[in-house]
């Protein structure tokens, strides 16, 4: 049996997390949260292959949960794509120092998020379940 690579994808507009879940579901199994609270949680009760991050989010910033996932020994090694509606020039720069692996602007494509997932995954090892 050939395991789907299992995808998070964090961000606190529930049309947002929908318009993903419905490009990659056909590819991966995807997992919403609508806030860094559950997001940690979701963390801590699956071992997931990449996390989707939108910068823009209540209480916790997408680049402070990077930050976070990155600290963490459990989560260190997943990789982070950050997605954002916010001016790319100062957010993409604190997106990769946080530990992002890509940074996507809203709105973009099903194609080019597909892309994205596609090329990080590659380069990945599949994580144990």
């Amino acid at each position: 049996i050939i395991q789907r690579r299992k995808i998070l994808v964090v961000d606190d507009d529930p049309e947002a997390t929908w318009m993903m879940k419905e490009v990659l579901k056909p590819a991966y199994e995807v997992e919403l949260a609508h806030s860094d609270t559950e997001a940690f949680e979701k963390f801590s009760q699956n071992n997931f292959d990449l996390a989707i991050l939108d910068i823009r989010m209540p209480f916790t910033s997408g680049i402070g949960v990077c930050h976070r996932f990155k600290e963490r020994a459990e989560t260190h090694h997943i990789p982070v794509v950050m997605v954002s509606a916010l001016p790319p020039k100062e957010n993409m720069e604190r997106a990769y120092e946080a530990g992002a692996s890509a940074y996507l602007m809203k709105p973009f494509r099903p194609e080019e998020l597909l892309g994205v997932v596609e090329k990080i995954l590659s380069e990945v090892p599949v994580a144990v379940r």
